[in-house]
């Protein structure tokens, strides 16, 4: 089993293959902000959150991508830095390590996960995906 880490925000997953989940692509990421995903935790139970914002981050080196995602928390809800799994309406989940982040404007509590991943893998996942290769960052 292979795990990929941050010392950002957070950001921890399992890699494809290993049974449990792949770490969401930048794209996916990308294309699902504005929708609904649940975070479920031991200490949490399961929350309904909002994914906000995926922007680029800044890569360890030449070899690595780096994104995050920052998810919006229903009102009056906090939640701690924890491994959550993080699933999608269709059933899609991947684990990951979450942080909470300041809250909006609004008052709502936010949550970020940031991920570094070798862009190897990011080309291995888009092949069994079918997604196309983006190719370098």
């Amino acid at each position: 089993m292979t795990w990929v880490a941050s010392a950002q925000c957070g950001a921890l997953g399992l890699l494809p293959g290993s049974g449990v989940s792949a770490i969401p692509s930048h794209a996916e990421l990308t294309d699902a902000i504005g929708r609904t995903f649940t975070f479920a935790g031991e200490q949490a139970g399961a929350v309904e959150v909002r994914l906000i914002a995926a922007p680029e981050g800044i890569a360890m080196d030449d070899g690595f991508l780096c994104y995050s995602a920052h998810f919006e928390m229903p009102p009056g809800v906090r939640l701690p830095q924890d491994n959550y799994r993080v699933s999608r309406a269709d059933g899609v989940a991947w684990d990951l390590f979450a942080t909470p982040t300041r809250p909006t404007a609004q008052g709502a509590g936010t949550m970020c996960v940031v991920i570094h991943r070798a862009k190897i893998q990011d080309s291995q996942q888009a092949a069994s995906s079918g997604i196309p290769d983006q190719g370098p960052a």
